[in-house]
């Protein structure tokens, strides 16, 4: 009993000293809470109640744990509870009060780390209920809530307790209040500035690294403020989620473990030092000089257009005095040890150098890494410049998550036959080779003749390894061909075969040229002229066009242009678009059936004029008293309104976004535009029309007028 009564008069006394905090804490929370939920639900005063769902939406937002307002308060809480309580520990004379009262540490310890939790938590709670009692009142409670209300506090806590505990290890460690916030950001910062750093490494010295997302998260757990991003929004789902979740939790036990010993062994003379533990030193300032050296480097060789190695090497240089320089200051308390211990210099300097050149001459032949073939099982491609018009997502709890192609088809794609895809990778590799010095590779290959193709390589182990390469559609023709007609390529590639019968309320159609979306008289009439489908005619186009889509070839793609845009309505009102090309015979007849006009064209006659610009023309060099100089040049365009002419320009024009869309298999004139003036039958309206040009499909005369 007297000892229970002494560990709650520590607690009072404790929180005599941190009303402030406490104030501080409270006024975070009911302006978060209670007043920003009472401010949302005025807000649904004017919303209908067909949006009942959305609002509900927006209220588990707010209780539950993807708050990102609660999460970067939680934070910054931590943080202050963790140094405020314990502050003494910077001065001497505070240190010798509190440590000669005749308690044990360890009571002083969880006396000080309660009150730090009680601080956050009862706020939170107190201001959590008067939300939901505001939410009750009007009438939108319900267990949906209840229970985010309820997986919010826990997950909140459990980041607050793993952040709080860090910043209570990096005030055990150092005896000064600024080194204790320089140690808490380092704490928590310093995994993903580590691994965003390699990643820029990789980028910057090799020609076949990929730099996928999903190949982070293995390592995300790592960092407390992203795993509580992950979870608390959750990136991360399944096993991965229920793995974060108790690897924070066994993480955080022994962390208050951590901190409890070193709290016992961090004698009272530590305080006013930059570090309490002498032997830590070294170790911290290896790991901070190290990547803040290469750092410099990297910073530096990003800014320059030439001389890319001399500039990395001199940033390294000069990193790593001034960082080596200024972290010797901050641990002595004195400019005149800016370069003592000679032997942790060299040594870091040593280490660095080895990162640098390994890097530079690939020591390891990351670039050259191809695996056999028969370790193989299965491989992901993604290709970019081909069907960018398409949306990749998924719906996370009634929430809809957006990808880049790029990360949603290597996730998810398995090619089992993968001698194409290996092809492919086999040339990316052979290419990279054949140039030799790798830091001139993306300057080689930066044109639109050529494509970045991604792989996953997985293997046999279980291992998965990707890689990106650059290849031309010349040379990989035939196995990219072969690769687009497998099935299980199209699956991931086209997100069409993933939907569900009801994800699809509408479709409406249109012509994939624009000058066909206005009708005779005039009004703009885009979207498919008003032309949609729904219902059973619905299911029965998504079922045609599905089954001819996985005939479409890429020869097809590559040659025809599509005659028709399929805009597909989603349940939830985004839009997702498809082109139906001419070798769709069954589902052009479909909509003809249906009274869709699938047989209009533009109609020559009523082309006015075709005026091209050739844009490569805006600048020239000219030599000025022996000096080269850049002089701008007014673009002339070329106009054409002959008949003849028309009819012969107009085969080689291609919609603007339909090649934007797919400029790897569309190659056209670059800075070549073409503006068509067309008019409308009987009333006299004149539009304006963009168009590429295919290269190499221009007329003769028309190169020569354009001196393409």
């Amino acid at each position: 009993m007297i000892l229970k009564n002494s560990f709650i008069k520590l607690q009072i006394e404790d929180l005599k000293r941190r009303v402030w905090s406490i104030a501080l804490s409270m006024l975070a929370f009911i302006v978060l809470l209670p007043i920003f939920c009472a401010l949302n639900i005025s807000n649904f005063q004017s919303v209908s109640v067909e949006e009942l769902e959305w609002i509900m939406l927006q209220l588990v937002g707010l209780v539950g744990p993807g708050n990102y307002l609660i999460i970067t308060a939680t934070i910054i809480c931590a943080v202050i509870c963790g140094l405020s309580g314990f502050f003494y520990l910077h001065s001497r004379k505070k240190v010798d009060f509190y440590h000669s009262i005749p308690v044990r540490r360890e009571r002083l310890f969880f006396t000080c780390y309660l009150n730090g939790v009680l601080i956050y938590v009862i706020p939170y709670i107190l201001n959590l209920i008067f939300s939901l009692i505001i939410i009750g009142v009007n009438h939108y409670l319900n267990a949906e809530i209840l229970l985010a209300a309820l997986s919010g506090v826990g997950i909140n806590l459990l980041f607050f307790c793993l952040t709080y505990t860090l910043t209570i290890i990096a005030v055990m460690m150092t005896g000064n209040l600024i080194i204790s916030i320089c140690g808490t950001g380092v704490f928590l910062l310093y995994i993903p500035s580590v691994r965003e750093l390699i990643n820029s490494l990789c980028i910057s010295f090799f020609a076949t690294f990929a730099n996928y997302s999903g190949s982070n998260k293995s390592s995300s757990f790592l960092s407390p403020i992203e795993s509580y991003i992950n979870i608390a929004t959750q990136n991360i789902r399944g096993n991965d989620y229920i793995f974060s979740i108790i690897t924070s939790v066994a993480v955080t036990i022994v962390l208050v473990g951590v901190a409890l010993f070193l709290y016992k062994k961090r004698s009272s003379e530590a305080a006013g030092k930059s570090m309490a533990f002498k032997v830590s030193k070294p170790i911290i300032k290896f790991l901070l000089v190290v990547p803040l050296s290469l750092g410099g480097g990297i910073l530096l060789r990003s800014i320059v257009t030439f001389g890319y190695d001399a500039w990395f090497v001199f940033g390294v240089i000069f990193a790593f005095i001034v960082s080596y320089g200024l972290i010797q200051v901050l641990f002595e308390f004195d400019i005149r040890s800016v370069f003592q211990h000679k032997r942790q210099m060299l040594l870091s300097a040593v280490i660095i150098a080895v990162i640098a050149l390994v890097l530079r001459l690939d020591v390891f032949g990351y670039d050259d890494y191809l695996p056999e073939i028969g370790e193989v099982k299965s491989m992901s491609v993604s290709m970019t410049g081909m069907d960018q018009g398409l949306n990749y997502y998924e719906y996370v709890d009634g929430n809809l998550v957006y990808y880049n192609a790029f990360d949603y088809e290597l996730s998810r794609m398995k090619l089992t036959n993968v001698q194409a895809a290996y092809d492919l990778a086999e040339m990316g590799v052979k290419n990279r080779i054949k140039k030799g010095d790798r830091n001139n590779y993306n300057a080689y290959y930066w044109n639109n003749d050529v494509y970045t193709y991604y792989v996953k390589y997985t293997l046999k182990s279980g291992r998965e390894v990707y890689r990106s390469y650059g290849i031309t559609l010349e040379e990989s023709r035939n196995s990219l061909s072969k690769i687009y007609s497998d099935q299980a390529y199209k699956d991931v590639h086209f997100p069409i075969y993933q939907w569900q019968e009801n994800d699809v309320d509408e479709v409406r159609v249109s012509y994939n040229t624009d000058i066909l979306n206005y009708d005779s008289s005039g009004i703009d009439a885009k979207e498919g002229i008003n032309f949609s489908l729904s219902g059973d005619s619905l299911s029965q186009l998504l079922d045609i066009y599905k089954a001819e889509l996985s005939g479409v070839t890429l020869e097809e793609a590559e040659k025809e242009i599509p005659v028709i845009e399929l805009s597909f309505q989603m349940s939830d009102y985004t839009y997702d678009n498809y082109y139906v090309y001419p070798s769709c015979i069954k589902t052009l007849t479909f909509l003809e059936e249906r009274g869709f006009d699938v047989k209009k064209r533009v109609e020559p006659e009523k082309v006015l004029e075709l005026t091209i610009y050739n844009f490569s023309k805006t600048q020239e060099v000219i030599s000025k008293d022996g000096v080269s100089v850049v002089s701008n040049v007014t673009v002339e365009p070329v106009s054409y309104k002959e008949q003849r002419d028309i009819l012969e320009i107009l085969p080689a024009l291609v919609p603007s976004e339909y090649s934007q869309n797919n400029r790897m298999l569309i190659n056209v004139e670059e800075n070549v535009e073409v503006n068509l003036t067309y008019r409308f039958g009987d009333s006299g309206l004149v539009q304006n029309f963009g168009f590429s040009v295919r290269k190499d499909s221009l007329p003769e005369q028309v190169k020569k007028d354009l001196g393409l």
